[in-house]
């Protein structure tokens, strides 16, 4: 009923040209549609100008044809892209804009239809001879490719004439590849989709696998290997190493303790034996030392195989006709001269040469120094002569063998100077895990305030006060460690230990601290560099002494190290360190001039100064070390990739770490050492090596070792780098730093022998002197038989008496025949035995021979089986007759003798053998049988004559 409603409804009535809906929903929709033609028409009323300067008179506003202006908007926009592709040029613009009449047009239309099917006719010509087209060419027809597009490609197949021959090449190729497995490959590679570079590197990948899988088909050792089940083998073959090295030293232990002579008494006293005895109970007036061996060596020899002297105290003691040797071996044999060698030589049936021709040879040096002769001034100095040693004549002569595992430093920096300066980078030299710390290593003190006193006392007092200092500080701040300090020449020697003495006087509670005889430990010694060698210590101080004097003037006199062997006498002094070792002076590397004729000696000293300060050789360049393999590379990139600093190919000659992860928290040390199986592990011939030595003395040195294999690695690689992050990580924990363990060869020792250990023997030589087994047994005579003794006993059935004969041999072999006879007469009862007795018996014992019951040597009836008859004391019965006896228990008594009292004279032992026979007097045809015993004996080559004229046991 409202008016508003009513009016609105009328002028919405009026909108429509019909009747307008019913339904409400229906008339808003119309009213929405209407509002938005309105809003479109007042948009077309604001584009009027616009819609006139783009279309001209077919604009009319809401009243122009769509139509119309879309057929002039097309042909717009083709005239642009014509204009802008140069089918339309300016020119053709021009002309159309002024006019252009059909009798000028038709003759250029004809002339472009002849040149477009000259074209079309070139084209196909063309396509049909390469075999083409242009869809196969440019992806579309001819027709719509531009002339440019064209004019490109045939200008490139111009340029390309003469390569053409490749490109068959390529064609007969690629038809040769499509018959082989490789086909698939064809198709991307004329795509361009892959490189040739990738090609390549592909199918090596591919054919590395395959030829792998073969390989992991084909050996069951690859198939089944198991990096975990492996290291536990090598953990159990290096326990077993390690047990069968105390094994043996156990055995030789035993051996040796098996071989020892017993000693007892009642040996002759001219014996070896007695003679020793009877010195070991004199209390004065001992017998010299060279007589002694003269007579009683080869039992010393016995009791003490192995003598430890020097070439002048072996000549001294040993009389070269009396004493042998089967093996001589000579150490430090550089220092020994060829004559002072030779009787050592002449002693021994081999030899074994131990030195270093690089290091100190034998000179004459003190000989000048005794004779007070300066060698201050380098015109006025004595040429100090080395002479060549018996190392330098026998390396001439006979087959050498170099020793390369070097043992003593505990860090690279220690021998580096000398590998490379004296042993051209040979040393097999295992790396340290710390690589900078005060405590290992080589080190430099440079002293500038200190002055050298050249031309008077040749001592560089202050600087021989601040070694005495170091000295002083290394006893109270590390007693543990050993000590020596070297010097270049003795009045330097003599200074310093003038003021370690007087720094011991203040501090006297350090005195037990310098070692000795009663004190623990290696001494501290204070040498020269003729003197040190031979020496080492964990730590060693080295006073220079020479240097800048009072003007601040150097000179390039070093005393020795000038003269010829100079260099040797450094390599000695620079070599003694286990640990550490500083070096002192009051000038650098860069102050000591070097003339154009500077020793070598002087040269490496310059070299070796430069190394203590800088850790670098003179003009030695920076050289990256690859890794070995592409293993180990693998590794390398992993591990760079997880954000770790990785060092490759650690250390210094001889022998490196793979591998070595730094510590992030003290970059001066190294965490883990990696270990790749690569060629040092395969080229490696012994397994001891190989699997226990290596990784022993790294561990010693204090690494700890990683070991990845690259099995593991190429079979399940993800395992294998979980477990390489898990070691790493395990490995940064904090690690215990005490003194460096030593190699557990040396550490495990079993005690000494003489400690009463199980091992070392049971008994002395005491105790084993008076419980000696006798040296013979008691004659033993049968006393009955198995036979009854009834009737005639020459007409016993032979059977019956070879029973008899048998048995008497087997209580009394070997027995002579006569005293078978005489056992059987005397069995019987009876008081002679006549030829017909004698008949009987010799028939019984030869029908007791052919059933093997005995053997028959001579006069002699043997028990089968017995080659070395028993030595028997003859009483009362039988009768001591040497007749009686055979040649075999003779030779046995003569060996019992010397077994006893070893050496002994001929006389000597006749008499003794014949005692042990039972004999209470020697007559003179019980003396030539024995000595006819004896002479057999040295002829079969079981006895020899001694160079002292005693007969003795060829002991074997």
């Amino acid at each position: 009923m409202s008016r508003s409603y009513r009016h609105t409804k009328r002028l919405i009535s009026d909108l429509y040209a019909a009747p307008p809906p019913k339904h409400r929903e229906e008339i808003l929709d119309d009213l929405g549609k209407l509002v938005d033609c309105w809003e479109r028409g007042e948009r077309l009323r604001e584009l009027e100008a616009f819609g006139r300067a783009q279309f001209g008179a077919r604009w009319k506003g809401t009243e122009s044809s769509v139509v119309q202006l879309q057929e002039l908007a097309d042909f717009m926009d083709f005239f642009r892209h014509a204009l802008a592709s140069g089918v339309l040029t300016p020119n053709a613009i021009g002309l159309a804009a002024h006019g252009i009449t059909e009798h000028q047009v038709t003759p250029v239309i004809a002339a472009i239809h002849a040149s477009t099917a000259g074209f079309q006719d070139a084209w196909t010509r063309l396509t049909a001879s390469l075999n083409t087209s242009s869809e196969r060419l440019f992806g579309d027809p001819v027709e719509v490719v531009s002339f440019e597009t064209l004019r490109s490609q045939l200008t490139l197949w111009k340029e390309c004439l003469p390569t053409l021959h490749i490109w068959a090449q390529y064609l007969a190729r690629r038809q040769a590849l499509l018959a082989t497995a490789a086909a698939p490959i064809a198709d991307l590679v004329a795509k361009d989709m892959l490189e040739p570079e990738d090609l390549i590197e592909c199918f090596n990948d591919n054919l590395a696998k395959a030829l792998l899988d073969a390989a992991f088909a084909d050996r069951p050792a690859l198939r089944e290997f198991v990096g975990e089940l492996h290291e536990k083998k090598i953990s159990r073959f290096a326990d077993l190493d390690r047990q069968l090295i105390q094994l043996n030293r156990k055995r030789l232990l035993a051996t040796l303790y098996q071989r020892r002579p017993t000693l007892t008494g009642g040996v002759s006293p001219h014996s070896e034996a007695g003679i020793l005895l009877g010195e070991f109970n004199r209390k004065r007036g001992h017998m010299p030392i060279r007589k002694l061996m003269s007579l009683a060596g080869s039992l010393v020899q016995q009791i003490k195989p192995c003598f430890m002297m020097s070439p002048l105290s072996l000549a001294q003691f040993l009389d070269p006709k009396c004493v042998r040797f089967d093996v001589v071996i000579f150490d430090e044999a550089s220092q020994v001269r060829p004559e002072d060698a030779l009787g050592a030589l002449l002693r021994a049936g081999q030899a074994v040469i131990m030195g270093d021709t690089r290091q100190l040879p034998p000179t004459t040096f003190f000989d000048h120094m005794i004779t007070g002769q300066d060698h201050e001034d380098s015109d006025e100095a004595a040429s100090i002569a080395d002479m060549e040693s018996i190392l330098h004549h026998c390396r001439r002569s006979f087959m050498t063998k170099t020793l390369r595992w070097h043992y003593r430093s505990r860090h690279q920096s220690l021998i580096a100077v000398s590998n490379q300066e004296y042993y051209g980078n040979q040393l097999l030299i295992y790396p340290s895990p710390i690589q900078r710390d005060g405590s290992l290593g080589l080190h430099f003190v440079h002293l500038p305030r200190t002055t050298y006193d050249r031309g008077h006392s040749r001592v560089n007092r202050e600087e021989a006060r601040e070694v005495a200092k170091r000295v002083i500080e290394h006893l109270e701040t590390h007693p543990q460690k050993s000590l020596g300090v070297g010097t270049f020449n003795v009045e330097q020697q003599r200074a310093i230990l003038d003021e370690i003495e007087r720094l011991l006087l203040l501090r006297p509670t350090l005195e037990k601290r310098t070692g000795g005889p009663d004190g623990a430990g290696e001494p501290l010694f204070v040498k020269n560099l003729e003197t040190i060698q031979g020496d080492e210590r964990d730590v060693i101080f080295i006073s220079v002494g020479y240097g800048f004097d009072g003007a601040r003037r150097l000179t390039t006199n070093f005393g020795p190290v000038n003269n010829d062997g100079g260099e040797r006498r450094l390599n000695v002094l620079f070599t003694r360190a286990r640990e550490r070792c500083v070096v002192f002076a009051n000038f650098r590397a860069a102050d000591l001039p070097l003339p154009p004729d500077a020793p070598l000696g002087l040269r490496i000293l310059k070299q070796f100064l430069q190394y203590a300060e800088t850790g670098q050789f003179m003009n030695a360049g920076v050289s990256q070390v690859d890794g070995e393999s592409p293993f180990e590379d693998s590794v390398y990139r992993f591990l760079s990739d997880h954000h770790y600093e990785v060092h490759r190919q650690v250390g210094a000659a001889g022998f490196r770490v793979d591998l070595a992860v730094v510590d992030p928290k003290h970059r001066g040390r190294y965490i883990l050492g990696i270990e790749c199986d690569g060629v040092p592990y395969h080229s490696s011939r012994v397994a001891r090596e190989r699997d226990r030595l290596r990784q022993e003395i790294l561990e010693n040195l204090g690494w700890q070792i990683y070991r990845v294999w690259s099995t593991d690695w190429y079979r399940d690689r993800t395992k294998a780098q979980r477990k390489l992050l898990d070691a790493i990580e395990a490995a940064k924990a904090p690690q215990p730093r005490g003194r460096p363990r030593r190699p557990a060869s040396i550490a495990n020792l079993e005690r000494d022998p003489r400690d009463g250990s199980p091992a070392a023997g049971q008994t002395s030589t005491q105790t084993r002197s008076t419980a000696a087994t006798p040296l013979t047994r008691d004659y033993e005579i049968c006393q009955d038989l198995p036979i009854p003794t009834w009737g005639e006993l020459h007409d016993v059935y032979v059977g019956d008496l070879s029973k008899a004969v048998t048995h008497i041999v087997e209580v009394e072999g070997p027995v002579h025949f006569d005293e078978v006879v005489r056992r059987l007469r005397s069995l019987w009862g009876l008081r002679r035995a006549g030829d017909r007795i004698r008949e009987a018996v010799a028939r019984a014992a030869r029908f007791a021979e052919r059933n093997h019951k005995v053997v028959r040597r001579g006069d002699f009836l043997w028990p089968p089986g017995m080659t070395a008859p028993p030595v028997r004391r003859r009483l009362d019965d039988p009768p001591a007759k040497i007749e009686l006896i055979c040649e075999e228990e003779i030779a046995e008594a003569v060996k019992v003798v010397l077994n006893t009292q070893f050496a002994t004279a001929q006389d000597d032992l006749i008499l003794r053998v014949s005692r042990l026979l039972g004999f209470q007097a020697t007559h003179q045809a019980t003396a030539a049988r024995i000595k006819l015993t004896i002479a057999r004996l040295m002829e079969t080559g079981a006895l020899k004559l001694g160079a002292s004229g005693m007969i003795d046991l060829v002991r074997r």
